[in-house]
C-alpha cells in the first residue's frame, strides 16, 4: 500500500512508475512526473488530490477495485488511460493533452466533474453520472461512450465532442438543461427512453437517435448542416414544446409522436412514421422541400403544417385528422388520407399545385378552407362544410361524398375549372357553388339550394330526387341548363333559375311561387302533376312549352319575346287570375278550364283556347273582329272586350262597364241605354265618333270615355270623378241641365273647343281644349288638385274660385283672365298664362307649391299678405309684386327676362330655402330678410336693403354684375355669396359669420365687419384685390382666403389652423395688430410678396411661401415653425423666440433671420430641413 495522503508530494523529473500490491492513498496528496507516469495498484484514492504527467502519459489501472478523484486532478501530457471498477469524478478533473480513455467495470459519477482530452475521448463504465459535468473531446476528435447502464447527463451536464459523438447506452437522461454537441454527426444508442426534457441535442452534421422512446420536452434536438434520424422503436416521442431541426431531411419513427406546441423543421424533407397518432396541437412541422407523415390519426388544432417548396403526403390510416384553426399549407402538392378529417374552427388546408383528399368517413369543413391553384379532389362519406371554403383557383374541383350527405350550409365550392359533385344528399342551403366552367351535380336524394347560388359560365347539370331552390339561385351564364328531379318537388319559391341557352326542366312537381325561370333560349319543362308558378315569371326569348296536369299562374308571368308559347294542362285547370300569358308569337292554350279573373291572355299573332268554361271577370281577352249587341243589360265588370271593327250596344236596362271593365272599338262607337255605369276603372274607346245619350245619368267615375272624331254626352247630371272624358280631334259638348258637373280627380279632355254648361263644378281633375275653353257657372268654382286648360284664351267667370292644387292654363300668346269676387286660392294650384296674367282678388293665397306664371308680364295686385310658401311666381317679363309682407318660405320668383321688383311694405321678406330670380336687376325692400337656405338670383345687379339682418345661411345670393348688401350682420354659414363684379358687404356692427360657406367675386371684394368668422372650410374669393377689415377676430381654422391679387387682411388676430390663404399673383398683407396669427398645418401663399405683422407665429407644420419677398414681424414674441415650411426668395424675419425644430426655412436669395436676442432652435433637421440659403 502506498500513502502518499495530507500534503504528501511525490515529483519526478523523469519517469515515475507506483507498482502496489494494495491501494494507492494520495488524498490531497500530490504525484507529478515530468514524462511518463504509470500506477498500478487495487484502488486508488485521488480526492483532493493530484496525479499529473507534464510531458509524458498517465497510465492508471486499478483493476476492479474503486478510483477516487472527488475534486481531484488526473492530468496527462499525452495520453491518458484509466482501468477501473467504479470512477467517482464528482467535482473532479481527469483530463489529456492528447487521447483520453476510461474503462470502467462499475459506475462513473462526473457530477460537476471534467472529462477531457484534446484527443479522442473515450469512456466505458456501467452507468454513467455527468450531472452538471463536462465531457469534452478535443477539436478535430471524437468522443465515444459506451455505458450497459443509464448514462445521466442532467442538471446542466455537458457532452461535447470536436468531431463525431458516439453515445451507446442503456438510457439516456439529457433533462434539465443537459447539452450534448458534437461538431460532427451525433449518434446515440439507447436500449431503453431517451430522455432530453428541456435538453439540448445539437451536431453540425448528422444526427441518429435509436432508442425505445425520446422524450423532448422543451428540448432542443437539431443538425446544423445535417439531417436528423429519430427511431424510437416501439415507445413514444413526445416533442411537446420542444424542437427537432435539422438543415437536410428529417425522420421520426416511433409508437406515437407528440408534438403540443412543439417545432419539427428540416430545410429539406420530413418523413414521420407514428404506429399510432401524431399530435401537433399548437405545434409547427414545417419543411422546406416536402412533408410525409404516415400515422394512425394526427391532430393539428391549432397547428402548422408547412413546405414552401415541396409536397405534403399527410396519411391518418385509421384515425382522424384533426386541422381545427390548424393551417397545413404545400407549396407543391398536397395530400391527404384519413379515417376522418376536421378542418372546422377556421382551419386552413391549402397547396399551390394539387390537392386530393380521401377519407373512410365525412371530412368536417365547418368554417374552414381547402383550397388549391390546381385541382381539387375529395373522397369521402359525407362532407360538412358549412360556412366553408373549398376552391380550386385554376382548375377542376371534384368532390365524391359518397354515400355520405354534403353539406355546404352558407358555404363556397368554388372552380376555375369544371366542378362535380357526387353525394347521396346536398344541403347548400345559403351557400354558393360555382365555376367559371361548367357544373355537374349528382344526388340521390334531395338537393337544397334554399337561398343559396349554383353558377357556372358554361354548362349546369343537376340530377337529383327533389330539387329545393327556395330564395335561391342556380343559373348558367353562357350555356344550358338541365334540372331533372326524378320524381320529386323542384321548388322554386322566390329563386331563380336562369340560362344563357335553354332550361330544360323535368320533375313530378314544379312549384315556382313568385321565382323565376327565365332563359335567353327556350323553356321546356315536363312536369308528372301540376305546376304553380303564382307571383312567379318562366320567361323566354325563344318558345315555350310547359306539360302538366294543372297550372296555377296567379300573379304570374308565362312569356315568350320570339317564340310561341304552349301550355298543355292536361285534365285541370288553368288558373291565370292577376296572371299574364302573352306570346309575340302562336299562343296555345289547352285546359279543362280556364280563370282569367284580373288576367292578361295576350298575342300578336293568333290565339288558341280550348278551354271548357272561362271566367274572365277583370280579365283581358284581346281579338280581332268587331262586335255588336242588342239587349236589355250587358255586364262587363273588369273585363275587356276588343274588337277591331265598329261597336254598337242598343240597351232598353243597364250598360255596366264598371270595375275596370273595358271596351275598345277600331270603328265608331254609338251606345244608348236608359243609364250607362263605366265608373270603377271602366273604360270605352272608339276611334271613330263616340254618342252617348242616356235617360237618366252618367256614371264614368274613375272611368274612360274616349274617341278619336267628336263626342256628345247628354243626360241629368254626369259623374266623371277619377274618369277620363276626351277627344282628340272632334269638338267636345257636355250639357248636364238642372243638375252640376262633378269631374273630382276626372279628366275632360277636347281636341277642338270645350263648351261646358253647368250648374256648378266640382272640379279636382283635368278639363282641357286644345281650342277656346268657356266655363259659365252661376255657383262657385271648385277646382282643387283639378286643371282647366286651353290652347287659346281661358275665361272662367264665377262667384269663389278655389285652385287648391289645381292648374289654371292658357296656350301661348292667351291672356288669361280670372274675374273673382271674392277669394282667390291657389295653395298647390298652377295657374299659366300663355301672355299677360292679371289677378284681381281680396286675397291671394299661392302657398304650398303653388304657381303663377306669365309668357308676358305677371302682375298681381292684393290688398292684404302675398303667401307664396312653397310656391312659385314666374313671367318672362317684369314681375311685380304689391302687398304688405311677402312669405316666399321654399318658393320661388323669378323673371326670365326681366326684372323683379318685391316692395313688402314695413313687413318681413321670408325667403327661408326659396329663390328669387332675374335676368335684370333684382331689388328688395323690407323690414328685414331671412333667406336661409334660400338663393337670389341676378344677371345684372342685386341690391337687398334690409332694416335688420340679412340671414343666408345654407343660401345662395349670386349676381353677373355685382351684389351690394347693406344690413345689420350678416349669416352666412354654409352659404355661398357670389359674382362677377364687385362684392361689396357692408354689415355694420354686427359679425359676418362664413362658417363653411363661400363668399367669391369675380373682380374686387369688400368685407367691413365687426368680426369675421370663415372656419370650418370657409371660403372668400376673389379675382381681383380682396380687401377684409374688421376690429375682431378673424377665423380662419379650416377656411381658404384667396385672391388673383393683393390680399389685404386686417383684424384683431388670425387663425388659420389648417386653413389656407394665399394670392396667385399679389402679395399677401396680414396685420394682426398685437395679437397672434396661428397657422398650424395651415398655409400662407403669395405669388409676390408676404407682409406680416403680428404678435407671434406660430407655424407649427405650416407653410408660408412666397414667390418674392417675405417680411415677418412678430413682435419680439415666438416664431413657431416646428416641422413647418417657410420659404422665399428674399426673407426677412424679425421675431423673438424661433423654433424651427424638424423645420424647413429656405430662400433662393438672401435669408436674414434677427430673434433680437432670443433663441433660435434648429434641431432634428434631418435631410429636408434646416436653415437653407441658395
Amino acid at each position: 500500500m502506498v500513502k502518499n495522503n495530507d500534503q504528501g508530494k511525490i515529483n519526478a523529473q523523469g519517469v515515475l512508475n507506483i507498482d502496489a500490491v494494495q491501494a494507492i492513498d494520495n488524498k490531497s496528496g500530490i504525484m507529478v512526473a515530468n514524462q511518463d507516469v504509470g500506477m498500478h495498484s487495487q484502488g486508488l484514492n485521488n480526492s483532493q488530490g493530484q496525479i499529473g504527467s507534464a510531458h509524458g502519459l498517465l497510465k492508471i489501472d486499478v483493476g476492479q477495485k474503486q478510483l477516487l478523484n472527488q475534486s481531484g486532478s488526473l492530468q496527462a501530457g499525452t495520453d491518458l488511460n484509466i482501468t477501473s471498477g467504479d470512477l467517482n469524478n464528482n467535482s473532479g478533473s481527469i483530463v489529456a493533452l492528447s487521447n483520453n480513455t476510461i474503462t470502467s467495470t462499475g459506475d462513473i459519477s462526473n457530477q460537476s466533474g471534467q472529462i477531457a482530452s484534446n484527443g479522442h475521448l473515450v469512456v466505458i463504465g456501467q452507468n454513467l453520472s455527468n450531472q452538471s459535468g463536462v465531457m469534452q473531446s478535443g477539436a478535430g476528435s471524437d468522443l465515444d461512450v459506451v455505458v450497459n447502464g443509464t448514462l445521466d447527463n442532467s442538471h446542466a451536464g455537458s457532452i461535447q465532442s470536436g468531431a463525431a459523438l458516439n453515445l451507446q447506452v442503456n438510457a439516456l437522461t439529457n433533462s434539465q438543461q443537459g447539452q450534448i454537441s458534437a461538431q460532427d454527426a451525433l449518434n446515440i444508442i439507447s436500449a431503453d427512453l431517451i430522455d432530453n426534457e428541456a435538453g439540448s441535442l445539437v451536431a453540425n452534421q448528422n444526427i441518429r437517435l435509436t432508442g425505445q422512446g425520446l422524450n423532448n420536452r422543451q428540448g432542443q434536438i437539431g443538425s446544423i448542416q445535417g439531417g436528423l434520424s429519430v427511431d424510437a422503436g416501439n415507445q413514444a416521442v413526445v416533442n411537446q414544446s420542444g424542437l427537432l431541426q435539422s438543415k437536410t431531411d428529417l425522420s421520426v419513427k416511433a409508437l406515437s409522436l407528440d408534438s403540443t406546441a412543439g417545432q419539427i423543421t428540416s430545410q429539406a424533407k420530413i418523413d414521420l412514421q407514428s404506429q399510432q397518432e401524431v399530435n401537433n396541437t399548437q405545434g409547427v412541422i414545417s419543411a422546406d422541400q416536402g412533408i410525409q407523415v404516415n400515422s394512425q390519426g394526427l391532430n393539428n388544432n391549432s397547428g402548422q403544417i408547412t413546405s414552401a417548396q415541396g409536397n405534403i403526403v399527410l396519411n391518418a390510416g385509421q384515425g382522424v385528422l384533426s386541422n381545427q384553426t390548424g393551417k397545413v399549407i404545400a407549396g407543391q402538392s398536397l395530400q391527404l388520407n384519413a379515417d376522418q378529417l376536421d378542418n372546422s374552427v377556421q382551419g386552413q388546408i391549402n397547396s399551390q399545385d394539387w390537392l386530393t383528399i380521401s377519407t373512410g368517413k365525412d371530412i368536417n369543413n365547418d368554417r374552414g378552407v381547402i383550397a388549391a391553384n390546381q385541382q381539387v379532389n375529395l373522397n369521402s362519406q359525407g362532407l360538412n362544410n358549412t360556412h366553408g371554403q373549398i376552391a380550386s383557383l385554376h382548375d377542376v374541383l371534384s368532390i365524391n361524398s359518397g354515400s355520405g350527405i354534403l353539406d355546404n350550409q352558407s358555404g363556397v365550392l368554388q372552380a376555375q375549372g369544371n366542378l362535380q359533385l357526387i353525394a347521396e344528399q346536398v344541403n347548400s342551403q345559403s351557400g354558393l357553388i360555382s365555376s367559371e366552367e361548367g357544373i355537374e351535380l349528382q344526388s340521390q336524394q334531395l338537393v337544397n339550394n334554399t337561398a343559396g347560388q349554383i353558377v357556372a359560365n358554361n354548362a349546369v347539370q343537376i340530377k337529383s330526387s327533389g330539387l329545393n331552390n327556395n330564395q335561391g339561385q342556380i343559373a348558367s351564364i353562357k350555356d344550358q341548363l338541365v334540372l331533372n328531379a326524378g320524381t320529386g318537388v323542384l321548388s322554386n319559391q322566390s329563386g331563380a333559375l336562369q340560362s344563357g341557352k335553354d332550361i330544360k326542366v323535368q320533375a313530378g312537381q314544379l312549384k315556382t311561387q313568385s321565382g323565376l325561370i327565365n332563359a335567353q333560349g327556350s323553356i321546356e319543362a315536363t312536369v308528372g302533376q301540376d305546376i304553380d308558378n303564382s307571383s312567379g315569371q318562366i320567361i323566354a326569348n325563344k318558345a315555350i312549352q310547359l306539360s302538366s296536369q294543372g297550372l296555377t299562374n296567379n300573379a304570374g308571368q308565362i312569356g315568350s319575346v320570339e317564340g310561341t308559347v304552349t301550355i298543355d294542362a292536361g285534365t285541370g285547370v288553368l288558373s291565370n287570375q292577376q296572371g299574364k300569358l302573352q306570346s309575340s308569337q302562336d299562343l296555345t292554350l289547352k285546359a279543362q278550364g280556364i280563370d282569367n279573373q284580373s288576367g292578361l291572355i295576350a298575342t300578336q299573332a293568333k290565339l288558341d283556347m280550348q278551354p271548357e268554361w272561362l271566367n274572365n271577370n277583370k280579365g283581358q281577352i284581346i281579338s280581332g273582329s268587331a262586335l255588336t249587341f242588342v239587349g236589355q243589360d250587358l255586364i262587363n265588370q273588369g273585363g275587356l272586350l276588343q274588337s277591331g271593327a265598329d261597336l254598337n250596344f242598343k240597351l232598353s236596362g243597364l250598360f255596366d262597364n264598371s270595375q275596370s271593365g273595358q271596351v275598345y272599338s277600331g270603328g265608331n262607337t254609338a251606345i244608348q241605354a236608359g243609364s250607362v255605369k263605366n265608373n270603377d276603372q271602366g273604360k270605352i274607346n272608339a276611334q271613330g265618333v263616340l254618342n252617348i245619350d242616356a235617360v237618366q245619368g252618367i256614371n264614368n267615375a274613375q272611368g274612360v270615355m274616349v274617341s278619336t272624331q267628336q263626342m256628345v254626352l247628354k243626360s241629368q247630371g254626369l259623374q266623371n270623378g277619377g274618369g277620363q272624358i276626351g277627344t282628340e280631334q272632334g269638338d267636345l259638348l257636355i250639357q248636364t241641365g238642372g243638375l252640376s258637373l262633378n269631374n273630382g280627380s276626372g279628366a275632360i279632355q277636347s281636341g277642338k273647343t270645350l263648351t261646358l254648361d253647368v250648374n256648378g263644378l266640382n272640379n279636382s281633375g283635368v278639363i282641357s281644349a286644345l281650342d277656346r275653353l268657356t266655363l259659365n257657372s252661376q255657383d262657385d268654382v271648385t277646382n282643387d288638385h283639378g286643371k282647366l286648360l286651353s290652347n287659346k284664351q281661358l275665361e272662367v267667370s264665377s262667384q269663389n274660385l278655389s285652385n287648391q292644387s289645381g292648374v289654371i292654363q292658357t296656350g301661348e300668346q292667351a291672356d288669361l283672365n280670372l274675374t273673382v269676387r271674392e277669394a282667390l286660392n291657389n295653395q298647390s294650384g298652377q295657374i299659366y298664362g300663355g301672355a299677360n296674367v292679371q289677378l284681381n282678388a281680396s286675397s291671394v293665397n299661392n302657398s304650398q307649391q303653388g304657381q303663377i306664371s306669365a309668357q308676358d308680364a305677371l302682375n298681381i295686385i292684393s290688398a292684404d299678405l302675398i303667401d307664396n310658401e312653397a310656391g312659385s311666381l314666374v313671367a318672362n317679363q317684369n314681375i311685380r309684386l304689391t302687398g304688405q309682407g311677402l312669405n316666399n318660405r321654399q318658393g320661388q320668383i323669378g323673371s326670365i327676362q326681366g326684372g323683379l321688383s318685391v316692395d313688402a311694405g314695413n313687413q318681413a321678406v321670408v325667403n327661408q330655402s326659396g329663390l328669387l330670380q332675374s335676368k335684370t336687376d333684382l331689388s328688395v325692400k323690407a323690414l328685414s330678410l331671412d333667406s336661409t337656405a334660400g338663393q337670389m338670383t341676378s344677371q345684372a345687379k342685386i341690391d337687398l336693403q334690409s332694416q335688420q339682418e340679412v340671414n343666408n345661411t345654407q343660401g345662395v345670393i349670386s349676381a353677373d354684375q355685382g351684389i351690394q348688401v347693406n344690413s345689420q350682420g350678416l349669416n352666412n354659414q354654409k352659404g355661398q355669396i357670389g359674382t362677377q363684379g364687385h362684392l361689396t358687404l357692408q354689415v355694420g356692427n354686427l359679425i359676418l359669420n362664413n362658417q363653411a360657406g363661400l363668399l367669391q367675386a369675380g373682380q374686387d371684394l369688400i368685407i367691413d365687419a365687426a368680426s369675421i368668422d370663415n372656419s370650418l372650410s370657409g371660403k372668400i374669393s376673389a379675382q381681383g384685390q380682396a380687401t377684409l377689415q374688421t376690429t375682431g377676430l378673424l377665423n380662419n381654422q379650416t377656411g381658404a382666403i384667396t385672391a388673383n391679387q393683393d390680399i389685404t387682411l386686417t383684424s384683431h388676430g388670425l387663425n388659420n389652423t389648417q386653413g389656407q390663404i394665399g394670392s396667385v399673383a399679389g402679395s399677401l398683407n396680414l396685420e394682426m395688430g398685437d395679437q397672434v396669427l396661428n397657422n398650424q398645418s395651415g398655409s400662407l401663399l403669395s405669388g409676390q410678396h408676404i407682409n406680416i405683422h403680428a404678435s407671434g407665429l406660430n407655424n407649427n407644420q405650416g407653410q408660408i411661401i412666397a414667390r418674392q419677398i417675405l417680411d415677418i414681424d412678430t413682435e419680439l414674441q415666438e416664431l413657431n415653425n416646428k416641422q413647418g415650411l417657410i420659404s422665399a426668395d428674399t426673407a426677412n424675419i424679425r421675431s423673438g423666440t424661433l423654433n424651427n425644430d424638424q423645420g424647413l426655412i429656405q430662400t433662393n436669395n438672401v435669408l436674414s433671420i434677427d430673434t433680437q436676442s432670443h433663441d433660435l432652435i434648429n434641431t432634428h433637421s434631418g435631410s429636408q430641413g434646416g436653415l437653407l440659403s441658395h
